[in-house]
């Protein structure tokens, strides 16, 4: 093909037809320049699957995290309630609202209401976005700003279950200092049954357990939030890998 030109071009210039010359000679420029233009999009074409192809990776993996952070907000709430009715049944039976226990109830109520939270939350595919710099890769620009936002949108989260831990130690303090822990590892009761009415009646112990269901109520509100969020980001993802697989 090329030889087949070369001969064309010498034809034109040794006939003196410059004219025709400077018409060819344009006419091979713009045929290179649109063989250049070709390649550079097919290039780019196939730049462009390879990104889809990472966002899709990257999303689908997203997708199963959020997942498991959704099971984990379930189980969180689960224990979450299960805790603050133990530490209500305890000051509702010191305050007369609830009629007495028996001591092997009142032992398991008071271990039970000794419970403290953390979100273990699945980000691996966050972290990888987001510290590899591939974030622009994810087109959508709400699930993309979710990503982005992931850590400081746990900060309420994160505060509260630090609260919570102090309200924690400090119930887990009184423990320690006015019950028989070591009996937990024979199987028997923490606190005898002639310490059970002196427990209850104890300010200090009821504060404790005050103090321990506060933060714990504000985070499980908390996580009722951020599950409610997961939720609506979980359908966005879904919904927009299955239009790029249209």
């Amino acid at each position: 093909m090329l030889r087949f030109l070369r001969n064309i071009r010498r034809q034109l210039i040794g006939g003196n037809k410059f004219k025709k010359y400077l018409l060819y000679a344009v006419g091979e420029i713009l045929l290179v320049v649109v063989g250049i233009l070709i390649a550079l999009y097919l290039d780019d074409l196939q730049a462009q699957k390879r990104l889809d192809a990472r966002e899709q990776a990257y999303l689908t993996r997203f997708e199963k995290e959020l997942e498991a952070n959704l099971l984990e907000m379930d189980r969180l709430l689960v224990s979450s309630d299960s805790t603050l009715v133990r530490i209500d049944s305890l000051i509702a039976v010191s305050l007369g609202e609830l009629p007495p226990v028996s001591h092997t109830t009142f032992n398991r109520l008071a271990v039970a209401a000794l419970d403290y939270l953390v979100f273990m939350a699945a980000e691996a595919t966050v972290e990888d976005l987001v510290g590899t710099g591939d974030l622009d890769i994810i087109r959508d620009p709400d699930i993309r700003e979710a990503i982005a936002s992931w850590k400081s949108g746990l900060m309420t989260i994160r505060s509260l279950e630090t609260d919570n831990k102090k309200a924690f130690n400090d119930l887990l303090e009184y423990y320690r200092t006015h019950s028989e822990v070591y009996r937990m590892l024979r199987g028997g009761p923490i606190f005898d049954a002639s310490m059970q009415q002196q427990v209850l009646a104890d300010p200090v112990f009821l504060n404790s357990l005050t103090y321990h269901a506060i933060p714990l109520q504000l985070l499980r509100e908390e996580y009722v939030h951020k599950k409610s969020e997961f939720r609506d980001l979980h359908r966005k993802v879904g919904e927009y890998l299955a239009g790029r697989a249209e």
